[in-house]
């Protein structure tokens, strides 16, 4: 009898493990298709705001957002020298989203693969490009008042002229002067959709660094 006993309980925890290892098989399983299931969606979300982004179509990539009507990145600067500065960084983004996902609470994470401008190492020469151009003026000119005001400096029109060339000779370069780097762009699950929560760490890698 006791025989009989032992060999049932050997069957009974035999049955255990193979049960174990089956709930184990599907939760793995489970959670690989909740993986591929819930990916899609967010990453579909991502591109299309990246995509519109650089097509600067931006009320389909403020559309992406959970948080925002809009971040400012529609909004030229009117002084020149700026708005050359901003046509430089729309023209030099490139993004990538890269694979998987992982959860915080409700929020779903990816991490994403940002290049935007390096704006101090672009925007570095400028002022010694600058003083290049004033001197080549100061050794052509003929008379001081050509160069100078009645106070002694530059004329405006002059600080004007050369910034602005130096800034169009700087900015013509700009693809030269990129950096690269991985943030984690958080999403939240709304009314049956996946939209972007924008962020200071999103915001800084779009504008190259200005917000923080």
């Amino acid at each position: 009898m006791n025989i009989v006993k032992r060999i049932f309980a050997v069957l009974l925890f035999l049955l255990a493990l193979f049960t174990a290892a089956v709930a184990y098989h599907l939760i793995v399983h489970a959670q690989d298709a909740k993986l591929k299931v819930d990916d899609a969606a967010p990453t579909a979300r991502l591109e299309a705001f990246f995509d519109a982004l650089e097509a600067r179509d931006y009320p389909a990539a403020y559309a992406c957002l959970s948080n925002y009507g809009s971040l400012g990145l529609e909004n030229a600067p009117d002084d020149p020298i700026a708005a050359l500065l901003w046509e430089a960084e729309q023209d030099n983004w490139d993004f990538e989203i890269l694979p998987d996902h992982e959860m915080n609470g409700a929020e779903l994470m990816k991490r994403v693969r940002i290049t935007a401008l390096d704006t101090a190492a672009l925007t570095a020469p400028i002022g010694e490009k600058v003083q290049e151009k004033l001197a080549a003026v100061v050794e052509n000119a003929t008379t001081n008042e050509e160069v100078y005001d009645e106070d002694g400096n530059y004329r405006t029109e002059l600080l004007e002229t050369a910034l602005r060339e130096a800034a169009e000779e700087a900015f013509a370069d700009a693809a030269a002067h990129t950096v690269t780097r991985e943030i984690t762009v958080r999403l939240s699950y709304a009314d049956g959709e996946w939209l972007i929560a924008a962020d200071n760490q999103l915001l800084s890698a779009l504008t190259s660094g200005a917000v923080r």
